[in-house]
């Protein structure tokens, strides 16, 4: 069984060392180090060659796109989907909320196997599975099947679970501390770029689908899975087998704790909790914009008399999602590009508190929650400032989402790390993307059936009006995603303090009772002396 890969995890094996007490070395941080240690962190990283590195940087990069792609190719194919299986706003909703239920369900377990088992095996297992399933979902038609397909949109999750939580750790264990940051940038830049080409590729497949003769909407599912195939197949040739945790900053003798010590380790993390509560106002804000900005958009079109409306499975408003996936693929770039530049320019002002990632974050949501606000608001009157707003608000919306990742790496230490991203996503869908279409499309239907919070009964204008006042809630959660981002900043460099003293310990988990204890000293001492001061 080891062979295949799922043995017990790739900690580097040590020789048995003498522990000599009359030659124990005392670090800067006051505790006592053993040989064992010392050996540990004074070990030089794992060396991976450049094809090695690159090579899976790549690979991994393409199976993200795919990933998003998937994700967002039903969104580009909505209106077809929703004629074909005679749903309304709800259902619609439910298929993205389907999907992401399963795929943040999975997550712990997939963050805890990351953290104990091989990391290639899981990889490659997950996506076969999602490919499969995304494959034989394109079979499912007509009504009376639509409970199937949101089964098959559960698969897709399971699947897209296995890949996503993991490849970020093994991202942060092959590359450098001074390279990592680009290398996470440049994986992250998929999340727009696949997501704004599903927006496209759905759309112009049904279209092209509908010429040659061959159906409609399930066209849309059938592009990625021979692309999905051949990522597995690279990423089995190209990937290294096994990728010591850690070893990029020379630690790889981290004892396994118990799952219930990852999580307690969790919850005292602040910095973790924070970029945690911001991620979770970032997705429920992107994951209902996503969803449903282009189908409110294609409602102010038609009510303006711009296109006719889309009441067929073979029909889908193209122009619009072609747009939209343009604007999302160049802000998406946009954005990562931005946080980075902006990052590392914070990050060379001398003496400056390290900081500069949370703020950054912080200054991107308050942009998207205001932008967005301005969009709905003026959609009808002026498509083109609802463009440019949106093209803005997106901009704002991905700045986050290297640095975010770069932050959690950068607070936990590596033997959790699977773990905190794993548990991130699961809390950040749980209460974000996961429910938030299929919330907006409740209430927008809600709204709708009400007949009495607008005065125009026209069908058209009243499912505007209601998706309208149900995506308000968007910019509210952006303003709170914005806001834990900035209160992530007054943590963030003590719990990255730990994380170094912990990696300078050769992974001594006393390195981290003794950073809580020298905090809580301190500030016992700031009480005393301010007790002090108030008797004088």
């Amino acid at each position: 069984m080891a062979e295949d890969g799922f043995n017990p995890p790739d900690r580097t094996e040590y020789s048995p060392v003498t522990q000599n007490t009359s030659e124990e070395s005392i670090n800067g941080n006051g505790f006592v180090e053993s040989d064992v240690a010392l050996i540990s962190r004074n070990k030089k990283p794992t060396q991976f060659s450049n094809l090695q590195k690159y090579g899976t940087l790549l690979v991994l990069f393409a199976i993200n796109m795919l990933n998003y792609m998937d994700r967002f190719t039903i969104v580009g194919v909505l209106a077809a989907v929703k004629s074909e299986f005679q749903i309304d706003n709800k259902r619609a909703g439910l298929l993205q909320t389907a999907f992401m239920i399963s795929y943040m369900c999975l997550s712990p377990l997939v963050g805890y196997m990351g953290d104990r088992y091989n990391r290639k095996v899981i990889i490659l297992l997950g996506t076969l599975f999602w490919v499969f399933a995304v494959f034989f979902s394109s079979f499912i038609s007509g009504p009376q099947n639509f409970w199937w397909f949101v089964a098959t949109r559960c698969l897709v999750g399971i699947g897209e679970a296995s890949y996503s939580c993991i490849a970020p750790t093994i991202i942060t264990d092959m590359f450098e501390p001074e390279r990592r940051n680009n290398a996470v940038s440049f994986f992250v830049v998929a999340i727009p770029v696949g997501s704004g080409v599903g927006f496209i590729a759905g759309s112009q497949m049904v279209n092209l689908a509908k010429k040659m003769g061959w159906g409609g909407w399930e066209w849309s599912l059938r592009a990625t899975p021979p692309l999905g195939l051949l990522c597995v197949l690279l990423l089995w040739i190209i990937m290294p087998r096994n990728i010591p945790r850690g070893s990029s900053d020379g630690v790889m003798n981290e004892k396994d704790t118990g799952y219930a010590e990852d999580l307690k380790y969790l919850m005292r993390n602040r910095s973790w909790c924070r970029i945690t509560a911001g991620f979770i106002g970032v997705s429920f804000s992107i994951g209902a914009l996503s969803y449903w900005f282009p189908q409110f958009i294609a409602s102010a079109y038609v009510l303006r008399g711009d296109i006719p409306p889309c009441v067929t499975s073979d029909c889908e408003y193209s122009d619009i999602m072609f747009k939209f996936g343009l604007i999302t693929t160049i802000s998406g770039l946009g954005g990562v590009a931005i946080g980075l530049f902006s990052s590392n320019k914070l990050k060379s002002i001398p003496d400056r508190p390290k900081t500069g990632d949370a703020e950054i974050c912080g200054i991107g949501q308050f942009v998207l929650g205001f932008f967005t606000f301005v969009a709905l608001i003026s959609c009808l009157k002026s498509k083109d400032l609802t463009w440019l707003c949106g093209f803005t608000a997106l901009i704002g919306g991905c700045v986050n989402w290297a640095l975010m990742v770069n932050m959690t790496m950068e607070t936990c230490v590596p033997k959790r790390r699977a773990t905190a991203n794993a548990l991130q996503m699961f809390l950040g869908h749980a209460l974000g993307d996961a429910i938030s279409p299929a919330l907006i499309g409740f209430m927008a239907d809600g709204l709708t059936e009400a007949q009495g919070f607008t005065a125009d009964n026209e069908p058209f204008l009243l499912g505007y009006k209601a998706l309208q006042y149900s995506m308000l809630m968007c910019p509210l959660m952006s303003l709170f995603g914005g806001a834990m981002f900035l209160w992530t900043g007054l943590s963030m460099v003590k719990d990255r303090e730990d994380v170094e003293r912990y990696i300078r310990a050769g992974g001594d988990e006393s390195a981290l009772m003794s950073g809580e204890t020298s905090r809580t000293s301190s500030s016992n001492d700031s009480h005393n002396s301010a007790s002090i001061i108030r008797r004088r």
